[in-house]
Parts: structure tokens; sequence; C-alpha cells
């Protein structure tokens, strides 16, 4: 087991939280992150220091961005109604029903009761602001795609496919790190030989880290298979700073030049950053393990990142673990496909098209990974109102293709992460002490324990 404090050594973005702090007055950003008006996320990084480190560098002195990113100052923005009530919900019923695509130049202006929150930590309180966004000029959008350009890292498939090696997994832990994803793969032997996300709570619903998760296994070197570049779908290894040295698999996607760019370049800097370019649709084999770059709308970090599909026998449906993509955007998740498991979609929340059947009735199961009263209100069946309301349409998908839900309690198929327990079969307490996670394996399989003497505390409780 390796446990560390954060200690910022990617940047102080993703350090300890330093307390009060000065909003900037002017950020260039991107839209990362939006759910049909319900809140907008946006990935920033200072005009100020940007330009003092970049823009306004003659460009034949002017360093890479990723030399330099650890100077700016850069912030995540949200607008989210957990965050800043009505006032929040009244700038995303007028500005947030659709995506912002390309580069913005964000106005700030500090304001107690505003509808956006600035964080310049990623697990630190925000400081309260309202904003005024238009689109970056064209001069300016084309140095910000020039500094945040990482196609040097995109590698041919043969490369990933030697970085994986032949992988044999028997089982799957959906590991409980709050409101966020990480899947531990283990060989039959009980080792964890890869992790599909890395990630967990962060900004407002960084208090849904479980206290007992107090490490990660690295004792075999296990490659990252990230599925997108979300904070909460790579931020344990920031908790687990040694995490940063492993070789990371990930989408190359359109990233902003704040966070999101910072941890990929302290990545490419610590390991090996190896970025899949394929087209949408292709799958790339190691093992018993499948990945599948996904077919969604072209700039949803989302919707076209990594699948990942993990294989059984003939005769047992295969296990999916789509980070957050929709089901529509999986090519080869054809209609009422069965599985032996399925790692949902986007926590609960969102994610087009149907997903798939269980092949086992009774026997598979549907795995949710959220944290206890986040702000994002994963999974959606929260939302059902008890007294003739309508059911989300994620709980309604799954329903549909067969699977057995319940609410507010788990149902037969289902298991949740923030069901936490003291041990595997102890009573369940939401968000409270102990961890939630789930193993998925396939019937028969030999269920071998976590056996590494590292201490990490990944036995499954559920």
């Amino acid at each position: 087991m390796v446990e560390h404090p954060r200690d910022g050594g990617i940047h102080p973005f993703f350090g300890e939280p330093t307390g009060p702090f000065e909003p900037p007055q002017r950020v260039y950003a991107r839209w990362i992150e939006g759910e049909e008006g319900d809140f907008a996320l946006f990935d920033a990084v200072d005009a100020t220091s940007f330009h003092r480190l970049y823009a306004d560098v003659e460009r034949a002195f002017r360093a890479p961005w990723r030399e330099k990113v650890k100077a700016a100052q850069i912030y995540a923005i949200e607008v989210n109604p957990a965050i800043s009530g009505d006032a929040a919900l009244a700038w995303l019923e007028k500005y947030g029903q659709e995506p912002m695509p390309g580069w913005l130049d964000i106005a700030i202006a500090p304001d107690p009761g505003g509808p956006t929150a600035v964080y310049n930590t990623i697990t630190g309180e925000p400081a309260r602001v309202d904003i005024s966004i238009r689109h970056a000029s064209e001069e300016m959008a084309v140095i910000l795609d020039e500094a945040s350009d990482l196609t040097e890292f995109a590698v041919e498939d043969g490369v990933i496919s030697t970085a994986l090696g032949s992988l044999a997994i028997d089982q799957v832990f959906v590991l409980d790190v709050g409101q966020g994803s990480a899947n531990a793969l283990l060989s039959g032997p009980g080792n964890v030989v890869a992790y599909v996300d890395l990630g967990g709570g962060v900004q407002n619903d960084a208090g849904t880290w479980p206290p007992a998760l107090t490490g990660l296994c690295l004792c075999h070197s296990p490659p990252v298979i990230l599925t997108h570049w979300h904070y909460d779908h790579f931020d344990a290894a920031n908790r687990v700073s040694a995490a940063q040295a492993l070789t990371w698999i990930a989408p190359l996607q359109q990233l902003s030049t704040g966070p999101q760019f910072a941890m990929a370049a302290g990545i490419a800097t610590q390991s090996k950053l190896l970025l899949w370019n394929a087209v949408p649709g292709t799958i790339l084999s190691s093992g018993n393990l499948r990945l599948e770059r996904c077919d969604g709308p072209a700039g949803d970090q989302n919707r076209t990142g990594i699948a990942v599909w993990v294989d059984g026998s003939a005769s047992a449906g295969p296990m999916l673990l789509p980070g957050d993509a929709g089901y529509l955007d999986i090519n080869s998740l054809t209609n009422w496909m069965g599985v032996t498991a399925l790692a949902v979609a986007h926590h609960g929340g969102r994610a087009a098209g149907s997903p798939p059947s269980p092949s086992i009735p009774g026997g598979s199961r549907a795995a949710f990974s959220y944290g206890y009263n986040n702000s994002y209100r994963h999974p959606l069946s929260r939302t059902i109102v008890a007294s003739g309301g309508t059911v989300s349409p994620a709980l309604t998908a799954l329903t549909t293709a067969g699977w057995v839900i319940g609410y507010p309690t788990a149902s037969v198929d289902e298991r949740r992460t923030e069901d936490r327990r003291s041990s595997y079969g102890a009573p369940s307490s939401p968000g409270g002490s102990g961890l939630g996670h789930i193993r998925l394996s396939w019937p028969g399989s030999n269920h071998a324990p976590f056996t590494c003497n590292c201490g990490a505390p990944f036995e499954p409780t559920q």
C-alpha cells in the first residue's frame, strides 16, 4: 500500500486546500461537462499568467505549455444549484441549456451571492462569483489550441497492447471512492493488474471520499486505463501520488489549458502517458480485455473516451465498464446484449441509449459508483418523487433492459458503493463508516480474495 497526503506535486491545484483566496479577474476556459441545464463545469487558466508564461512570449522562445503550466494559476469553475442555489438555477436556465463549444474568455467579478463557484484547489472551498462569458478571439483560440496540443503523446495500437501485456482478468472490484470512479482489475491469484479509472470525489463532493480508504495497491505496477479526462476519474492519483508514476493509457481528447492539462502534463513528466487516437469504434484487445473507442458527439469528453469490456468464457456474458459514456456511444453494444456485470454508466446519471441486459437473471450485477448525498444527485433514481412522481430516465432504461433495480434501497441486481460496511455481509450504512467496494465476477469463478500484503483496504464488502 502506498499512502501520502496531498502534496500538489503535479500542481498546487491538486494539493491541500489553501483557505480563502482572491478569485481571478479573467480566465481562458473550456466547458468540459454539464447535464441539460443541471450544472456547467469549466476548466480554466488565469489569463494574466497564461499571457505572461506563454501567449506573450515570442514564439521562437516559447517553451511548451506542459513545461509552464505548473507555474500558472488554474481553476475549476462550476455553476451548480447544490452549491449556489437559486442564483445558479437562474443562470443555468438562461445560459446553461446547451454545451458551449470552443475556447471561452470569461470575466469574473466577486459576488458572495453569485451563481458560480471558483475552485483554486480541487478539494477546497470555492469563492462565489458572477461570470460573463464570450468566445475567445480567433487569434487567442489558435494560441490556446497550440498550448493544449498533446498529440506528441499519441501512440500506435501496438504500443498500448505491449504496455497492457496479455491480461487475464478474473474479477473486478468497483472501488468505493465516493463521488467518482475507480475499478481494480484482478488476476486469478487476486493481484491488482490494472485499473480502469483512478478517481474520487472532488470539489463540492470531496467529502464523499471514504476515510477508510487509506491507500491503493500499486505493488504489481498496474497500468491505468483512463476512460476520459474528468477530474473525478483521475484524482485518486493525487491522493496517492505514487500512482502518477504508473503507465497511463488515455484517450486523446481536446483538453483545456487548466487542471486537465496540468494532470496530463504531470503524468507525462513522471511516467508513460500513452494517448489512444483511434477512430471511433476501434477495438484493442489484450488477453480477455477489450478497449473500445466511443463514438459520441465530438467535443463531449464523457462520450468520446474509452469503454472497457472484460470477457468471460464462451458461455458467460462479458463485463462492461463504460465510464461516463452513453450506451449509444459503444458501437459493439448491440440491442439487448447480455452482460454478466455492468458498472452503470455515468454513476447512474444520464447515459444516452439502452444499457445491456443481465445475462443471468438474478445473478448478474449492476454496480453504481457514486458518493452519498452528492451534489449531482447521482444516481438519478434519487429524483423519483415518493408519491406519484415519475421515474428518472436513467432508472427506466435499466429496468426496461431487464435489471431489477430498487429505490430507495438496493434490490436484487444492483450494488451501490454508498452502501458501506465494516466487512462482507455486515449491515450497510449509506455514506457511513467502512467501505462499499463491490465484487464483479463470473459464476463459478474462484473469487480469490485480495491477496496482496501491501495493506490496501480493497477486499469487497458486497
